[in-house]
């Protein structure tokens, strides 16, 4: 099972990506850059916060940084 969440500079969560997924030992998520609300997200740095367990109770965290970037 896992879980994404992407949050901004600020520390705030801007999208909960992937809600307790059932996954396998490869796989990928896409982000388009849409926020919660539907809305593209602010052009800037954000963390992604991947968290894989499984069902013995084994917890993997990563951080991850992240540039979301757009044409001038």
């Amino acid at each position: 099972m896992a879980n994404v969440t992407i949050f901004n500079a600020a520390g705030q969560q801007v999208k909960y990506l992937v809600k307790n997924k059932l996954c396998g030992t490869s796989g990928i998520c896409i982000c388009e850059g849409i926020n919660e609300n539907g809305m593209k997200a602010d052009i800037g740095i954000y963390c992604i916060y991947f968290e894989a367990f499984n069902p013995k109770d084994a917890v993997k965290k990563i951080k991850k940084k992240a540039v979301l970037a757009g044409r001038l």
